[in-house]
């Protein structure tokens, strides 16, 4: 499930201690009028951790291809922001062409091996939690991992490697300028991230943005793919059902829950019920089988 209470002012991590960045210090003090001398001393652990924090950051600069990312990501990266499975999503300002990037050394899951479908619904609703949390980090826990909408595309070690990841840090970059925006996500077979990991994942996400737009997207993870395919329209044109109702009883009509329809047109899952209701009323019908049917 989604973790409550994330929101938190600015410079803070989700779990509602400051977001402390010591190395910092003595430029903020300088800034203050203060002289150097003044500045307290930042604790030499500390420094040691901040100083490899920046030399991690480097390779991400001189990043050339797939291939550098991925040992980036496995390397010393995983000291920092520990994970088994790493996906970056891209997007449009209207949430409907996805490019999609994976990044993991568990055997087989690999972009080019996602259909990209099973994967929309689950991005779509982390894209609406953080809207809701005013877009800032977050954490998710799921016990008994993280499932995939069924797709016949999907190869099965796909669905069995995020169904054995247990937690998740996510965080998204909003582009003002193209109005593109792009989520990552970090999954973990722990059962909890470790205190530590949201502050570097934020620091972090600049860095692996940059790395991924350096390379050529890989082919099968094109928008194209990663868009679910519509069904065949039904006709409500007799029953002087709404476009909205329309376009709900045509994800209803494909088997879709109230949640996954409710991801796909953007709107709660509450709202679809309300839709569903009046749709029952205008083809008197009782419930989901019985409207399917009647069109």
């Amino acid at each position: 499930m989604l973790n409550g209470a994330l929101k938190a002012p600015s410079g803070h991590i989700r779990s509602g201690r400051p977001f402390q960045n010591r190395s910092l210090s003595f430029d903020q003090h300088a800034n203050a009028g203060l002289a150097m001398d003044d500045a307290p001393e930042i604790p030499v652990i500390q420094k040691i951790e901040n100083d490899h924090f920046i030399d991690v950051l480097q390779p991400a600069l001189r990043a050339q291809s797939h291939l550098d990312i991925f040992l980036w990501m496995q390397g010393e990266v995983q000291s920092f922001l520990p994970h088994e499975i790493f996906v970056a999503v891209g997007c449009d300002k209207h949430r409907e062409q996805f490019q999609v990037d994976l990044i993991s050394a568990m055997p087989q899951m690999r972009t080019s091996q996602m259909s990209g479908s099973g994967i929309v619904p689950l991005v779509k609703s982390l894209l609406l939690h953080w809207d809701d949390i005013g877009r800032y980090p977050f954490c998710m826990t799921r016990p008994t991992g993280f499932s995939l909408e069924p797709d016949a595309d999907n190869l099965a070690f796909i669905d069995t490697g995020f169904g054995s990841m247990r937690s998740a840090l996510a965080t998204g970059i909003q582009d003002q300028r193209e109005h593109y925006q792009s989520l990552y996500i970090a999954f973990s077979q722990s059962a909890a991230p470790p205190p530590s990991a949201a502050k570097y994942m934020r620091m972090l996400t600049p860095y692996i943005d940059f790395a991924l737009r350096q390379v050529a997207p890989i082919p099968s993870c094109y928008a194209s793919e990663l868009k679910p395919e519509k069904p065949d329209k039904p006709d409500c044109t007799a029953f002087g059902l709404t476009q909205r109702e329309a376009e709900i009883m045509q994800w209803v009509a494909a088997g879709k829950t109230n949640e996954i329809i409710g991801v796909i047109l953007n709107i709660s899952p509450f709202t679809v019920k309300n839709h569903l209701k009046r749709i029952f009323q205008k083809l008197e019908v009782t419930n989901r089988a019985q409207a399917v049917s009647k069109l």
